[in-house]
Order: C-alpha cells, then sequence, then structure tokens
C-alpha cells in the first residue's frame, strides 16, 4: 500500500509514499443524537516522517505542514483542497478529498537517538461544505 497526500494552496504540499505511514478518516455527528444529525464533521488525521536528509522537495513538504498550521482562521488561505489517496497494485483502493480543509493541529517529533522525525495532522473540512467530501476508490492509478 502507497499513501499520499497532496495539498493545493499558497505552498503546494506533497506528502510522499515514504513519508505518510498512517492515516483515519472520521466521519463525525454529536453523540448525544437519537436521529441521524444534519451536524456531521468529517475529520482526518495523518501520521508520517519527517524525511529530512532525502532531498530539499521532502523536507519541505513536512516545513510546509508547520506553516499551513499558522495560518490565522481569518486569512483565506487557512482553507485548502486537501486530497488523500491509498494505492494498491496499480489501483486508488481510496482517495478521500476536502475541498475546504483547514488544520485543526499539527505535531513534529524528533529523537536525538534517531534524528528523524515524525509529525501528526489532523485536518477537517469546514462544515457548512461537508456535502463537497468526495470518497472514492476502485479505479486505476496514476
Amino acid at each position: 500500500m502507497a499513501l499520499q497526500v497532496k495539498v493545493t494552496g499558497a505552498e503546494p504540499i506533497n506528502l510522499t509514499k515514504e513519508q505518510v505511514r498512517h492515516y483515519t478518516f472520521c466521519m463525525e455527528t454529536p453523540k448525544d443524537s437519537n436521529a441521524r444529525s444534519t451536524d456531521v464533521g468529517c475529520t482526518m488525521i495523518i501520521k508520517g516522517n519527517i524525511l529530512a536528509s532525502i532531498n530539499a522537495e521532502e523536507t519541505e513538504s513536512a516545513i510546509n505542514l508547520g506553516k499551513w498550521a499558522q495560518i490565522h482562521a481569518e486569512r483565506a488561505d487557512s482553507y485548502r483542497s486537501f486530497e488523500l489517496s491509498e494505492t494498491a497494485a496499480g489501483q486508488i483502493v481510496r482517495k478521500v478529498t476536502f475541498p475546504n480543509a483547514f488544520v485543526v493541529s499539527y505535531h513534529e517529533n524528533f529523537s536525538d537517538d534517531s534524528g528523524n522525525g515524525t509529525f501528526e495532522l489532523v485536518v477537517r473540512q469546514k462544515k457548512d461544505k461537508t456535502a463537497a467530501v468526495r470518497i472514492e476508490g476502485g479505479f486505476a492509478g496514476e
């Protein structure tokens, strides 16, 4: 399986299969709801590696995650198009697109023992645009 992340915005972010280790996709309704709610939220949690020694493009991608997380909510570029794709045997198993994603939280961890870093990125789709989220799969990859 190969996971990739693409974020379109002021600084494009492309995380490769070497960087993205794990993702969790959640569609959530309020816990106290007894019927299908109109208050639906979509969240994606991405965990991966910071590969600072590979080449400049991958290093900049990890740096740009942190820069995106710093953008204040009042700026238009805090919302970006976010796409995660999972590929196996040349076929897209899952492709999830948030057209109006924003960063909920971003964490980096580095180890003095290994010199490698890890990150955790939590993004969410703008709630009034939840209907625009696309979940696809089962077609040939690039």
